[in-house]
């Protein structure tokens, strides 16, 4: 029975964890793939922050492709260790975060109507799911896994953020020593707002269609073969998954948790009895909670996030960007832009001001210690589970239960798919027991004849 049982330990280890991983295109939704364990002892030793380094070695930038001039490559680089070197120096980071920058034309990849409109994006490459101590698993991104130093991981991959730039924006240079023109955008103030993205300040609220008639989260695709736009998001096999940042999701009315929307439409997966996500949601009793999401999604002050331990939902919260037509992109996954644009948290406005540089916004709104990354920001990045000063034993979702050595944990669509596989597996189980069993009688009665 000992072999039985190993085969059980190993078949069971499948569902242990899951790894989501973003394809690098900011049109692509991630992807469940399987995750892959290896030992933590060499990793740690490479990646792991001496308390004698500098705060630039927290931050490893890679520029992989540049079209432009090598003196404009350049510049594009310092302002990235510019903006590392602020983030590290408000945030306490145990292991160093890997970033691979791009900055060519987007419009060589993306249609028109965004990259004309788009000065830079950044996401986290991984991602990888978490129970909270609410109960739900939401998907946490892999720069602030890393932080959490579990005993066990899955083997992280190479680069923690992916970063995009436009080559074709008019950006400005603090490096140009001239004055911004009127039309320009700070790049330093772009790169800041990025990577805060890129560390988690994140979430897959998307409209259902074209033209949004509901407001639904994220359905994950489940069988990877590469890039995946997102046209293709009604096919996948998935259910619903919240991000990290839903948990602190709530309704400015009452304080309620926009978690329970979640769950809520995932009764649509149970009482359907499928896997599938497809045009049958719209007929569904389900469909009028995501309509109910979309009015919320744009009403002004209706949505925020509410910071840890905090016991005053209506004065606490930063509230979130609700007040324009829902645009994936721009509603929901950034602050309201006119309660927060003339104050110390305007960085992650979903638009910045042209012609004025970040060193003037900061003067002009109070001079604020953190710089660009102000009180609410920090605030919440610290509720999310990044150490600062301030906040020196931030909060940890559950660690992951690792199976046994080399063994990987393959990707699963949801409670259906568990139940299908744990019912083959006991198909295996009593196979394997009938063998021994015949085995053991053959032994007996015509071994010594």
């Amino acid at each position: 029975m000992k072999i039985i049982i190993f085969i059980y330990v190993i078949l069971i280890s499948h569902i242990s964890a899951q790894c989501f991983y973003h394809p690098n295109n900011i049109l692509s939704s991630i992807e469940n793939i399987e995750c892959t364990w290896d030992s933590k002892v060499e990793e740690e030793k490479n990646n792991s922050i001496s308390s004698r380094e500098i705060s630039g070695e927290v931050f490893k930038i890679q520029l992989s492709y540049c079209d432009a001039d090598s003196v404009t490559c350049d510049k594009v680089l310092k302002e990235f260790y510019r903006a590392t070197n602020l983030i590290a120096s408000i945030f306490i980071f145990n292991t160093q975060i890997y970033v691979n920058v791009s900055y060519y034309d987007l419009c060589t990849v993306y249609p028109d109507n965004i990259c004309n409109d788009l000065s830079g994006a950044a996401y986290p490459t991984q991602f990888y799911l978490l129970q909270d101590d609410d109960g739900m698993s939401r998907l946490y991104p892999q720069s602030l896994v890393k932080q959490f130093q579990f005993p066990n991981t899955p083997k992280f991959k190479e680069f923690d953020i992916s970063a995009e730039f436009n080559s074709k924006g008019d950006f400005w240079f603090q490096e140009d020593l001239s004055n911004i023109k009127p039309g320009q955008g700070d790049i330093f103030w772009t790169i800041c707002h990025e990577l805060m993205h890129g560390l988690g300040f994140y979430n897959g609220w998307m409209g259902y269609k074209d033209n949004p008639i509901a407001v639904i989260p994220l359905p994950v695709y489940v069988s990877p073969d590469g890039t995946v736009p997102k046209s293709y998001l009604f096919s996948f096999d998935s259910s619903f998954v919240e991000f990290m940042m839903d948990k602190y999701t709530i309704l400015l009315s009452n304080g309620t948790q926009i978690s329970i929307f979640t769950q809520q439409l995932n009764t649509f997966f149970d009482e359907y009895k499928t896997n599938a996500f497809s045009d049958e949601f719209v007929s569904s009793p389900q469909f009028k909670l995501a309509q109910d999401l979309l009015v919320l999604a744009t009403t002004p002050k209706s949505l925020g996030l509410l910071p840890r331990n905090s016991l005053n939902y209506s004065s606490d919260s930063f509230i979130l960007e609700t007040s324009i037509p829902f645009e994936q992109g721009s509603s929901l996954i950034h602050p309201d832009y006119k309660t927060y644009i003339s104050t110390s948290d305007f960085l992650m406005t979903y638009k910045i001001v042209d012609g004025v540089t970040t060193d003037t916004m900061i003067l002009n709104n109070g001079n604020y210690s953190g710089g660009p990354i102000g009180p609410k920001l920090k605030q919440i990045m610290e509720t999310f589970g990044y150490t600062t000063a301030d906040n020196p034993n931030p909060y940890r979702p559950q660690p992951f239960k690792p199976p046994p050595s080399n063994v990987t944990s393959r990707p699963i669509a949801n409670l259906g798919f568990k139940l299908e596989m744990i019912r083959n597996l006991n198909i295996l189980i009593i196979g394997i027991s009938l063998y021994f069993q015949i085995h053991r009688f053959l032994l007996n009665n015509f071994l010594f004849i």
